[in-house]
């Protein structure tokens, strides 16, 4: 049986039109990842912070582990909420951050001021609460905010004694509601 011409000609440009689309698929495809890969590496761990607010995440510190809704990110703090309390993790101080979206950063719209930072939170609370401040060095000191400088806090302790704490020697702090 001899095949129509026609058909075999259709059949032939049905085939390499195939081909041709697998081929420009795969280009796509890799042209993709490679604009993916390309935008991830220009993530910083602050856009995944910020692209996390309204979110549950857990933040391992040596010896701790903090979890709670991401409300506000620093330069170097994020800020969450517990059922209890309001958390402030100095962000050098993660040994691991889980719940963390995978989104690309979000260049529309983002601000390059800062104005949440150590400063900003404790001195919302002077004089009002004890707070939980958990050092560098693992030890756990329970105080009142005295007062707030640019880059320390000073701490009153329950028998008056009064210490200051450079923000870089702070891991997080526990504000009890």
């Amino acid at each position: 049986m001899v095949a129509d011409p026609c058909e075999v000609m259709e059949w032939v440009i049905v085939q390499e039109a195939s081909q041709l689309q697998v081929q420009a698929d795969d280009e796509v495809v890799a042209e993709a990842r490679a604009i993916a890969e390309t935008e991830q590496q220009r993530t910083r761990l602050r856009d995944r912070l910020m692209a996390a607010r309204g979110q549950v995440i857990r933040i391992d510190v040596p010896g701790e582990i903090l979890r709670g809704v991401v409300v506000d990110v620093g330069a170097d703090i994020v800020v969450m909420e517990s059922a209890d309390s309001r958390i402030v993790v100095s962000i050098a101080a993660a040994a691991s951050i889980e719940g963390l979206p995978r989104a690309l950063r979000r260049e529309e719209g983002v601000s390059h001021r800062v104005f949440t930072t150590w400063s900003a939170i404790l001195r919302e609370y002077m004089d009002a609460v004890r707070v939980r401040f958990t050092m560098a060095d693992g030890r756990h000191l329970h105080a009142i905010v005295e007062s707030v400088g640019a880059d320390h806090v000073d701490i009153r302790h329950v028998d008056a004694t009064c210490q200051t704490l450079p923000f870089a020697a702070i891991r997080s702090a526990e504000i009890s509601r």
